[in-house]
């Protein structure tokens, strides 16, 4: 890469930075991606997407999809054969040896559908029985999550297993236990080409404290509008709990227009084709309200040639790198491991909503119960350069240099080609980096590189003052509302000699 380029380069994220830092106060990652660039109270409710939810005890031993699973116990893993994939279990007692349900798949079968068993200690007989084994409409064992969560409102278990089939639809199967004793048996399935949700509304004291019952959950699911030609028009369906009958059924239907898109883009971007839709994703997107107003303290920035997605908001900062991503009718599935919680899983659901927009619905899953909402479900849109809006307030910097340097680090080399080199005492440290702006002051990020099967080593941003031919380097912090510098010692870089 020659001087041109890279100042070049260096402009685009000078560009960037500028207009981040007057519209949302302040970005990180976004503001030098290119330099990177290679080849509630009272009766609320809220709207939970359980498509995409996970199970919150998960351990195995042997044949798992879930890396994060453990073998804390072989507890009724005799009752599965070779062939049967345990995908996550799920323990309902809090208790090891009692009982638990696990979910698994038949890796013999082409498609196959995903199954729940119970499975509980018989004291009579001192061993594992299985109480009940049913199909769920999920068949992508990397899709597949579970979680318990009371839907009924009368402290019954429920269990909601959730995932996709072959055809990129979303699935619900929902299995209630009636009593402490009895067997789980399905109250409902649903499947669609979109999303499905459980509404909750907040349930009192006395339910709380195990006294009273409440009323049940909704859920709903929002798909495709067969009678409209508009392929954004959607429509909602709501079913309700029907006591009598054990079984969620149909209550109403909601028509939702959506955005008019010119036909052949919408098909060419919904074709199915990952790599198609993730270039129109990647990039930096901003939060809309449903008035249509810019939240200017929340956006993520999505990667998917790095396989990243970073989340801001206020002033965090939230790296999770891809796991799996799966096309839907309308968009990416995806599921992703915090960089430096790995235990902490997220489920995105990404859906185009016009040429500049998209929808997000996100679960969290950090092995505990899910008490709220993610609050980065809504509208994104995209954030443009608008390099008629940017002002040559600061020079631009070079991205990339070719220089080395000694410091308490070590020897310090920087490449044209965007990658360094940290040397000291017999061991080396490489990576990515970059120079860039931002409120007219210079940074440098550091990207280090993780050897194949190691921990992603997170990224390091450091304030750079020049002192003569040589830099001063201090560590600092990148949120929204300002760079804040960690109460730690200057790094000198000189030039060997100088």
């Amino acid at each position: 890469m020659n001087a041109k380029t890279s100042r070049v380069k260096a402009s685009l994220v000078h560009y960037t930075a500028l207009f981040v830092a007057a519209v949302l106060a302040a970005a990180s990652v976004v503001l030098h991606k290119d330099a990177f660039d290679s080849g509630d109270g009272g009766a609320s409710s809220v709207s939970r997407d359980w498509s995409n939810a996970r199970g919150t005890d998960d351990f195995s031993a042997g044949r798992t999809y879930d890396e994060r699973l453990t073998p804390k116990s072989t507890l009724a893993f005799s009752q599965f054969e070779k062939s049967q994939k345990i995908i996550t279990t799920l323990v309902l007692d809090g208790d090891l040896t009692d009982e638990q349900v696990v979910v698994y798949q038949n890796e013999n079968e082409f498609e196959g559908k995903v199954f729940l068993t119970q499975i509980k200690f018989d004291p009579a007989s001192g061993e594992y029985v299985r109480m009940m084994n049913a199909p769920s409409a999920a068949n992508i064992a990397e899709t597949v999550s579970l979680l318990s969560n009371d839907l009924v409102g009368d402290h019954s278990v429920c269990i909601l297993l959730s995932g996709m089939n072959s055809s990129g639809e979303h699935t619900l199967t929902v299995f209630r236990k009636p009593d402490v004793n009895g067997a789980f048996e399905i109250i409902g399935e649903f499947i669609v080409d979109g999303i499905i949700s459980v509404v909750e509304t907040e349930r009192g004291v006395n339910y709380e404290r195990g006294i009273t019952n409440e009323t049940s959950f909704p859920i709903t699911t929002r798909g495709r509008d067969p009678a409209s030609f508009n392929e954004m028009d959607r429509i909602e369906t709501t079913y309700t709990y029907n006591s009598t009958t054990n079984r969620y059924e149909q209550d109403r239907v909601t028509a939702i227009p959506g955005a008019a898109i010119e036909n052949q883009w919408q098909r060419d971007i919904l074709s199915g084709n990952r790599a198609r839709f993730q270039e129109f994703i990647s990039g930096l997107w901003y939060l809309v309200s449903p008035e249509g107003t810019v939240n200017a303290r929340q956006y993520v920035y999505i990667d998917p040639e790095d396989g990243e997605i970073i989340f801001y908001a206020d002033d965090r900062q939230e790296v999770f790198s891809w796991i799996n991503a799966t096309p839907t009718r309308y968009g990416l599935y995806l599921v992703a491991n915090n960089i430096a919680l790995t235990t902490l899983r997220r489920y995105i659901d990404i859906e185009l909503e016009s040429r500049d927009s998209i929808r997000l619905k996100v679960i969290e899953d950090v092995r505990m119960k899910i008490e709220a909402s993610a609050p980065w479900d809504g509208s994104y849109r995209k954030m443009p350069l608008l390099k008629d809006r940017i002002t040559a307030a600061a020079p631009p910097v070079d991205a990339f240099i070719e220089k080395e340097y000694e410091s308490t680090l070590g020897r310090v080399s920087f490449n044209l080609n965007g990658e360094y080199r940290i040397e000291t005492d017999g061991a080396a440290q490489t990576g990515k980096y970059a120079f860039f702006l931002l409120g007219g002051e210079e940074l440098l990020e550091l990207r280090p590189a993780s050897l194949s099967g190691e921990k992603r080593i997170p990224r390091e941003v450091y304030a750079v003052a020049r002192d003569g031919s040589g830099l001063v380097l201090s560590r600092v912090r990148i949120g929204i509302k300002k760079i804040e510098r960690y109460r730690e010692a200057s790094i000198a870089l000189y030039v060997p000699n100088d």
